[in-house]
């Protein structure tokens, strides 16, 4: 008896990490590419390895009205980098506007996407990130794919291009 509880314990968790899986790649198969500019961090841990914690410029410009959860109303400039329009109030989008999920923590906004992982060494490299580089689906959920310097060039590796 007890066997099947831990199969069938077994059987959920990897239903659940499949499942996870199949929408994060889901999503960077049709999600809209967003580079959102970063503000200036400290990009290492000792502890954890070769990391970046990731703060962005949008961030700084929150307004008052941000609630615990919610949407940012965003649209690209003439460069192609993210621009805070609003927070989603219900108002219908423009065709160039798009969402951007935000979650409001105990000091601060997440926008879910706040550390890049890189392989050891390449921390040179990556100091030259400017901006973030995010696959945003339609309801705003997003996934950092990788970072990009000041001409918007990729820096290392991309997950997918």
């Amino acid at each position: 008896m007890k066997s099947k509880w831990i199969l069938g314990w077994g059987i959920l968790v990897l239903l659940s990490f499949n499942t996870s899986v199949w929408k994060k790649e889901r999503l960077l198969d049709g999600g809209r590419r967003v580079l959102l500019k970063l503000a200036p961090t400290d990009p290492r841990s000792l502890m954890q390895g070769d990391y970046m914690i990731l703060d962005y410029e949008i961030r700084q410009n929150i307004p008052n009205e941000a609630t615990q959860r919610g949407r940012f109303v965003l649209r690209d400039n003439e460069q192609g980098v993210a621009q805070l329009v609003r927070i989603d109030d219900g108002t219908n989008l423009s065709a160039q506007e798009y969402y951007l999920t935000y979650k409001v923590g105990k000091h601060r906004i997440s926008l879910g996407a706040e550390s890049f992982f890189f392989e050891e060494g390449q921390g040179p490299i990556f100091e030259e990130a400017v901006y973030g580089e995010l696959v945003v689906d339609s309801k705003g959920k997003s996934i950092l794919i990788g970072l990009r310097d000041k001409d918007l060039q990729a820096l290392g590796k991309a997950i997918k291009e």
